[in-house]
């Protein structure tokens, strides 16, 4: 896509931000996910199945 494709609008146009469910560091396996909060990047999880 060129920068003459590009559409005006915001962010919750293309994607829907949402809380996922709380996961502790306890069950959290080290991975290459970010676990991202409202301070930014805690930590690197691999998904849970």
């Amino acid at each position: 896509m060129s920068v003459n494709e590009w559409r005006r609008g915001t962010i919750g146009d293309e994607v829907t931000l949402q809380r996922g469910f709380d996961i502790t560091r306890k069950e959290q396996r080290i991975g290459k996910v970010p676990v991202i909060s409202s301070s930014g990047t805690n930590s690197y999880i691999e998904p849970l199945e």
